[in-house]
């Protein structure tokens, strides 16, 4: 079984982060979710990756936190990311 890698997040907070393969094999974790765990632990094409399979989808929570979560800023800066909220027509 995979180990948790411990995350910092923006404010310092620090949790265990569960690779996909874990957490999915026994909980749904929305795409969205897994995108910003892999942000925490700079995992920046996973994240992206993730990000693209929210948008695919049509993940609820992509729209809703993609401009203000406050743990994926460094996602945000990411052109692909940009790209992905141009095609659901966020700017």
């Amino acid at each position: 079984m995979p180990k948790a890698i411990p995350a910092r997040l923006e404010g310092g907070q620090i949790w265990q982060w569960h690779p996909a393969e874990f957490r999915s094999a026994r909980d749904y974790v929305t795409p969205f979710s897994l995108a910003v765990s892999a942000t925490a632990v700079d995992l920046h094409d996973e994240a992206i990756r993730f990000a693209q399979l929210a948008y695919e989808i049509r993940d609820p929570q992509l729209p809703v936190f993609a401009k203000h979560w406050p743990g994926i800023t460094l996602l945000r800066e990411d052109l692909r990311f940009a790209q992905i909220l141009a095609g659901m027509g966020m700017k």
